[in-house]
């Protein structure tokens, strides 16, 4: 299964597309494009927050991966994020 994440970057879409353990980045016209890419099945469109660039998106697609395949490793300890909340860094 590949993973594809994309910001808007200039008028056009940066996407990073991961295909097991490699990493491709995609310069992509429009919304059409994206959704075009090859080997992609569309399943959720979901709006990061913030999402500051391709990499941010690219760096969440990569951990939800790893964390669902069981192979993420959490680095230090549980703290609170700033709400208070229990918050885990995977990677």
């Amino acid at each position: 299964m590949a993973v594809l994440g994309v910001d808007g970057c200039r008028g056009r879409w940066a996407g990073a597309l991961l295909e097991g353990r490699s990493v491709r980045l995609l310069l992509l016209d429009d919304v059409p494009a994206v959704l075009a890419v090859p080997g992609v099945r569309v399943e959720r469109i979901r709006a990061l927050e913030p999402a500051m660039d391709v990499l941010d998106a690219c760096a969440a697609a990569w951990s939800a991966r790893r964390i669902a395949d069981g192979t993420a490793e959490c680095v230090g300890e549980d703290s609170p994020d700033s709400r208070g909340r229990p918050m885990r860094v995977h990677w």
